[in-house]
């Protein structure tokens, strides 16, 4: 493929992209006003195929350009799986959270292993702590959110991500690990679901690496329940 017709290709694909998330998240607002469905009690295993480009923003600037539909892609890309282990609600397994808001969240672990194209090549391996929202019912949607915290480590040199502002040529390997996550099914097709995220690397403020260290990608995913 000719240079003009991947830069099209890319543009192209990151204006559907950017729209979905957009479409996703002015739904998703709208949600509060919705009746929660129940929350599994028991575990499930979630397998998920995700694609994701990178973008040129900062964490805190994504939301606003995802809204305008005015994100700035990067010519970089990931593809990869993840297996996302849930473990139930807290309420299913604390008596006393019963009645409590709080008892409706459910826990669990996601383990991603990644491969980059584009301005870096490099094996990417992840693995978080995730809390999940109670499922929400959109008329035939059935949607969650989710939010990770854990590490990635980046078996190569990211040469995509942010360097320091001292040392911009300088690459961490290991950083924290933070995913944003909207999980979205079909009420007739529970076992399938596509996945809208959010992918952040970063030093977290200097405690693992130095501040200005890191990137962002968005992402989109197909998953299938166990």
């Amino acid at each position: 493929m000719k240079v003009g017709e991947t830069q099209f290709f890319c543009e192209k694909r990151g204006r559907t992209l950017g729209l979905a998330l957009s479409l996703l998240l002015l739904e998703f607002s709208a949600a509060s006003d919705l009746q929660a469905a129940d929350t599994p009690s028991e575990s499930s295993l979630t397998l998920t195929f995700v694609s994701a480009q990178g973008v040129d923003h900062n964490l805190k600037e994504i939301p606003i350009e995802i809204i305008t539909a005015d994100v700035d892609w990067d010519n970089t890309h990931f593809s990869g799986l993840s297996l996302d282990r849930n473990f139930g609600s807290f309420a299913s397994r604390f008596d006393q959270l019963q009645d409590n808001p709080f008892g409706q969240i459910s826990q669990g672990v996601e383990l991603v292993a990644l491969k980059h194209r584009g301005l870096q090549q490099n094996v990417e391996l992840g693995l978080a702590y995730k809390l999940n929202t109670p499922v929400w019912r959109v008329a035939w949607l059935e949607g969650e959110a989710a939010l990770g915290l854990g590490l990635s480590h980046a078996f190569s040199e990211p040469s995509y991500e942010d360097g320091p502002l001292d040392n911009p040529d300088k690459r961490y390997r290991t950083q924290l690990l933070v995913l944003f996550d909207t999980r979205w099914r079909l009420s007739a097709y529970p076992r399938y679901s596509i996945l809208f995220r959010v992918h952040h690397r970063s030093g977290a403020y200097g405690v693992i690496a130095p501040r200005n260290v890191g990137s962002n990608f968005l992402a989109l995913g197909l998953g299938y329940d166990f």
